[in-house]
């Protein structure tokens, strides 16, 4: 696979993985399931990018300008948490802690890769899954539809956190 990748001309990467967490309290973090947590939520985005990134810096002809999507959550948004935004909304530390990692990731490869890349954190919405809240209902095919949907319009801004389907630009 990595030698496929390493030959392709990449338009889109999306990092799209997470974990959930049950361990909503200090005293409730086990080191090692963050560890794991975060190994899968936010080293797995730097992972799959390094391994696409030969082919995102080699655009075809015609193509967009190479994009790299982070799936983040409102819940990594700094500036919301520290709003108290999300206050006794009950989501675990590993969560909150991948989605913020998730995108300083977003932000990081902007200040490398901006002028031969873009890069995009977004949140999907409340969507209705197996990690998702209870009374979410937006699913995911309609998340996935929203996202090509954004792929498909011309340029944008970079980096960019935004909500899909409003489009509304979400505070890091």
């Amino acid at each position: 696979m990595s030698q496929a990748l390493a030959e392709a001309s990449i338009d889109v990467v999306v990092n799209n993985a997470a974990m959930g967490s049950s361990q909503k309290t200090l005293a409730a973090v086990d080191p090692d399931s963050l560890a794991q947590l975060l190994d899968n939520n936010v080293a797995g985005a730097v992972r799959v990018t390094q391994a696409s990134l030969a082919g995102l810096l080699r655009p075809s002809a015609g193509s967009r300008r190479p994009l790299v999507v982070n799936v983040s959550s409102w819940l990594g948004s700094a500036a919301l948490q520290a709003n108290g935004e999300f206050a006794g909304f009950g989501t675990s530390y590993g969560y909150r802690l991948g989605k913020a990692a998730l995108n300083m990731l977003t932000l990081s490869l902007h200040e490398e890769f901006g002028a031969e890349l873009d890069v995009w954190s977004v949140h999907p919405g409340a969507l209705a899954t197996g990690m998702g809240r209870s009374g979410a209902s937006k699913e995911p095919a309609t998340a996935a539809s929203e996202l090509l949907r954004e792929l498909s319009e011309p340029g944008g801004s970079s980096p960019r956190f935004f909500e899909l389907g409003s489009s509304v630009p979400l505070p890091w």
